[in-house]
């Protein structure tokens, strides 16, 4: 595309050459300075050119001098050069922050327009000036003066815009008027007065007075005009004449024919030669013309002001006056047969062309009818120009080709479906079939499959309302693509990622779809571009996630953030990478980070006003919200959605409607979340998307499930499950089977619930999912995951899932189940955090764990602060009991990792029963149960395993050690309650005379606590009932001596009398 040579003719302040200054209008000119616009305005030939260059010369302001022509009109052409040309005045800032005007701003270029002359002016030094000369070329009615209007609007006031053009302003720039917002400039003030005219004609000539008054007369003060007098006199006498400043042209072309005709042949043939170039340097003049004196010619011209300008830069650069240029065209018409001409064209096509001028290269191979040199020009230009985001221009210079050349060039027709694509889909899709119909009767195959790719990209790009017709495409792509034999070039092969989407979308079950991933990440390898890996990242990201393939998304998380900075990259690209971050974080389980990267998102979409991705924005919040249970965030998503879809049908349908299935599931709201879900896989069934209807299959069936409806739901997560399998994913294969399992346990078929759920489990080991569903309900995973570890199903896992998600136990009763802190007080303290021992960093703080002691000590589960300050710290008063208090409550937060745990409400302290596991209450829960058996007719077996849990839980006495007074009481209350609960579960173990039984309980009552007498009692009968009597009289002597030894005392009369009965057995 334009090199800086190009750009210098269009964005190169004119050179002045004794050009008289104007001090009256400098004056003028300083006094508008207050106006956000300077409108200088008058025919061709006034001097609006050479006195606003010769204004900014004289007052040395900076600023960006801009050359309108017709190309602007497309706002991507003026935007583009417009941010070439401040590069040369923006103080060695970056133009990063403005942006080209890529598709996605068409639908607000006004917007677009705003933000971007906002960071422009923030640049620009002070006291600069943004020129637009020739504006005329902006056309009526075009979008260009809605831009400028708003350029206006956003002008601080040490920026200036000065616009010249021989139009008065447009009707859109009324308001600007009427705000006094703009000044004018005209014909009247721009007319030359006597003194300016004498200064003019003097520096030429020695003209007396009459003939300046003549002179003066004659052009009334047009510049022009008394210019091409003042180079006809010392030939002819002045004209006593006046003519109308109105028909300047004609009278242009009248005194210009004359100076013309009078001039030699040879010089009359390099004007008209050289006129096909619209700007010239010595060298594109010399080749054109043939002279090898062009450089004094075109210095004699400048500097005799014959409507000649001269722009500095590298190389000098001249360009004729629009009115002498068209003259001198016109003339050469005259002079050459229409052949020549064309073949003059032609030459200067392809000086320009050499030159980078490519725009106007195009421009002269048009006129010169030179098909083949226009078509490969555009092929050549064509992805250039794409990126810029000039589709309009691309797809203004292929019209220029003639339907039958098009047809004969099958490239311009893909490149013509490729400047459509953003705008009309139908269109482009035309356009792609006519391209791809040539290029196979040609077989080239290559064309093929970048039609077939771009055919399929149209599908994804319109979120069409059915995409089964991409099929056809995707065959033919995957065709088309295996028959050619070499690589593409890098820059054909990045065109063809886009399309991946599509086939993700429709056909995520492809078998080569691996493949082209593949591929295209070995392209990705290759790209410098931070855009190009930015939209080739987003492809891959969301495809690795829908597998499930988290490691390899962490992988291109981590290769494509390697890029440069923000600043350097266009909106759409960033924010489509933004979506698929966020998508990754909540589907690893950190829905705070997705949000904070979709936060950001909006903020890239307001600040550039690129809002075509704002409801995949709020639909990847609603996930991440309903992930972290921020309902009211979601539904003010939803809302924004819902706002933004465009069609009743579709992939966006589907999604939404999903979604609001998820809320209402989550919500409680049933028959909603039913509803919802059978709208999504409506939609997403009638526009073919797989992936779109395992998702609402899986939503629908939750919420079957949760109404009772199994057999249903279980259907729906059968067609999930195909789908999964179909395309490879273990990610919605894990999720499909794990609800399959919870379906079958909440219809009562244990049994048949084990198997999904071991497959299911094993799938999330082996890839580490740590994540099953956005809206999984919380109920639902909490009996999943009892039920695997109750079965051994993958413990392990399962154990660190629940810790990952902080998942809470469906009740305290919930075992086994890895607390999040467990603590042991039978036999001695010890504590233990996600399953591991409690460990200081320090030395070991003994109050935090006093305070946790003396709070489960408490009867009950709630402890009084007051209480426990009188327990702990007796011997402080007031605030320093206080302050104790609360250092050792924080300490003990930090020491268990859980700041929720410590629950402080009321002036009492709680552990929360969900996060702790204590082994008292499981034991004061355990003698609850013994209590409820009795009334149940439990049989012996159930008694002997109330037994077993009994014995097994009360491992050792309450804190044992522990001799503060609270321990004390707590001990003995545990104790006594423990003696109880035993001798009920022997009582009814008597009264079913389960004898063996009776032996096993009180045998081990007897080594948990031999000093308890009862025990021993209920040992020495059990064996006399089971006529074990030497036994039962070495456990009497075995009590008898524990007493003795221990406490000094006798067995009590029970017990003597029990053993005098044994003994006469």
């Amino acid at each position: 595309m334009p090199n800086s040579k190009s750009l210098l003719a269009k964005l190169t302040r004119p050179r002045l050459h004794r050009t008289i200054a104007r001090p009256r209008l400098f004056a003028l000119l300083d006094a508008q300075q207050e106006h956000a616009i300077t409108w200088i305005t008058g025919p061709p030939g006034a001097g609006k050119t050479t006195l606003v260059a010769s204004y900014l010369a004289t007052r040395r302001l900076p600023g960006v001098w801009f050359q309108v022509d017709a190309a602007d009109r497309h706002p991507a052409t003026f935007f583009f050069y417009l941010r070439e040309g401040a590069l040369s005045c923006v103080n060695g800032k970056r133009t990063a922050r403005l942006p080209l005007f890529t598709p996605e701003f068409d639908s607000d270029p006004v917007g677009f327009a705003q933000n971007w002359f906002r960071e422009l002016f923030a640049r620009l030094p002070d006291k600069a000036v943004l020129v637009l000369d020739n504006y005329q070329e902006a056309g009526t009615g075009t979008v260009l003066h809605r831009i400028i209007e708003k350029a206006a609007e956003e002008r601080p006031e040490r920026i200036r815009l000065i616009i010249i053009s021989l139009t008065e302003p447009p009707p859109e720039f009324v308001r600007l008027v009427a705000n006094q917002k703009l000044a004018v400039i005209g014909w009247e003030q721009l007319r030359l007065t006597l003194a300016e005219t004498a200064e003019i004609a003097t520096t030429r000539h020695n003209v007396d007075s009459e003939s300046l008054r003549l002179l003066q007369q004659q052009s009334d003060g047009w510049v022009a005009g008394l210019m091409l007098m003042i180079e006809r006199i010392g030939r002819v006498s002045v004209a006593a004449e006046p003519f109308a400043p109105q028909a300047t042209e004609a009278v242009f072309n009248y005194f210009a024919g004359l100076v013309f005709d009078q001039a030699p042949a040879p010089m009359r043939n390099f004007l008209m030669r050289s006129a096909f170039l619209p700007n010239m340097t010595v060298k594109t003049a010399r080749e054109m013309s043939g002279r090898s004196n062009a450089a004094s010619i075109l210095d004699l011209l400048y500097r005799r002001h014959m409507f000649t300008e001269r722009r500095s830069g590298a190389e000098l650069t001249y360009q004729y006056h629009a009115l002498f240029r068209e003259f001198l065209l016109y003339r050469a018409r005259q002079a050459y047969r229409p052949a020549t001409c064309e073949r003059l064209a032609a030459q200067a096509g392809r000086v320009l062309e050499e030159q980078g001028q490519i725009e106007q290269a195009v421009a002269l191979y048009s006129l010169a009818k030179d098909g083949e040199a226009l078509i490969r020009l555009i092929c050549e230009h064509a992805d250039g120009l794409l990126s810029q985001g000039r589709h309009r221009t691309l797809e203004d210079w292929i019209c220029r080709t003639d339907e039958d050349v098009r047809k004969r060039a099958p490239w311009l027709s893909y490149w013509l479906g490729a400047a459509r694509m953003p705008f009309t889909s139908d269109d482009a899709r035309a356009a792609f079939k006519e391209a791809f119909r040539c290029f196979k009767q040609e077989e080239d195959v290559v064309g093929c499959v970048m039609c077939a790719a771009a055919m399929i990209e149209t599908f994804f790009l319109e979120r069409a309302e059915d995409l089964h017709p991409a099929d056809e495409w995707i065959d033919a792509f995957e065709n088309a693509l295996e028959k050619i034999p070499h690589a593409l070039p890098p820059s054909l092969e990045a065109r063809l990622v886009p399309c991946l989407q599509g086939i993700i979308f429709r056909r995520p079950d492809h078998p080569k779809l691996p493949q082209w991933v593949e591929r295209a990440w070995n392209l990705l390898s290759t790209m410098s571009g931070t855009e190009q890996r930015l939209r080739t990242g987003a492809v891959l990201l969301m495809h690795h996630i829908w597998q499930g393939d988290f490691p390899k998304a962490a992988l291109l998380l981590r290769t494509v953030d390697q890029s440069p900075p923000e600043a350097d990259v266009a909106p759409l690209p960033l924010i489509c990478w933004r979506l698929q971050q966020a998508r990754y974080h909540w589907s690893t389980g950190s829905p705070a980070d997705a949000l904070a990267l979709l936060d950001a998102a909006l903020v890239i979409a307001r600040e550039s006003g690129v809002h075509v991705m704002d409801r995949y924005i709020h639909a990847q919040r609603a996930y991440a919200c309903l992930a972290a249970r921020q309902f009211d965030t979601a539904d003010r998503s939803l809302y924004v959605m819902e706002g933004l879809l465009q069609t009743g049908a579709g992939p966006d349908t589907a999604l939404f409607n999903y979604l609001k299935s998820g809320r209402h599931l989550l919500n409680g709201d049933l028959d909603a979340a039913v509803q919802y879900g059978e709208r999504g896989l409506k939609a997403a069934l009638a526009c073919g998307m797989p992936v779109g209807a395992a998702l609402c299959r899986n939503a629908l069936a939750q919420a079957l499930i949760c109404t009772g409806h199994c057999a249903a739901a279980q259907t729906h997560l059968d067609e999930m499950l195909k789908i999964a399998r179909d395309m490879r994913s273990p990610l919605f294969e894990h999720a499909g089977l794990l609800l399959s399992a919870y379906c079958r346990l909440q219809a009562d078929a244990t049994q048949s619930a084990l198997e999904p759920l071991k497959r299911g489990l094993s799938i999330g080991r082996t890839h580490q999912f740590r994540f099953i569903h956005p809206w999984a309900r919380p109920e639902a995973m909490q009996r999943l995951l009892a039920f695997a570890l109750k079965n051994g199903i993958e413990c392990e896992y399962v154990r660190a899932f629940i810790r990952g998600e902080r998942l809470l136990p469906e009740s305290p009763d919930v075992d086994p189940w890895p607390w999040a802190v467990r603590v042991n007080t039978l036999g001695g303290l010890a504590v233990f955090v996600d399953d591991e021992p409690l460990r200081f960093s320090g030395k070991p703080q003994r109050k935090p764990l006093e305070l946790l002691e003396a709070v489960i000590a408490h009867p009950g589960r709630h402890a009084r602060k007051v209480t426990l300050i009188d327990q702990l710290w007796p011997d402080l008063d007031g605030d320093a009991g206080q302050n104790a208090f609360e250092l050792a409550l924080h300490r003990l937060r930090k020491l268990v990792g859980r700041d929720d745990a410590l629950v402080m409400q009321d002036g009492c302290v709680t552990l929360d029963a969900k996060q702790f596991r204590v082994d008292t209450w499981n034991f004061e829960r355990l003698c609850q149960q013994v209590e409820q058996a009795t009334s149940l007719n439990t049989d012996a077996i159930g008694w002997a395993q109330l037994a077993d849990e009994l014995l097994l839980l009360y491992s050792g006495h309450f804190l044992h050690g522990e001799e503060t007074p609270w321990a004390i009481a707590a001990r003995a209350r545990l104790r006594s309650q423990f003696t109880r609960t035993i001798a009920s579960v022997g009582l009814e173990l008597k009264r079913l005379r389960n004898w063996p039984a009776l032996t096993s309980l009180s045998r081990r009552a007897v080594e948990n606590d031999p000093l308890n007498e009862e025990f021993h009692r209920l040992l020495i009968f059990s064996l006399s009932e089971e006529g074990r009597i030497a036994e039962a009289l070495d456990a009497y002597r075995h009590c008898r001596q524990i007493l003795s030894v221990t406490l000094g005392i006798e067995p009590s009369a029970p017990t003597q009398s029990l053993y005098q009965s044994v003994r006469t057995r």
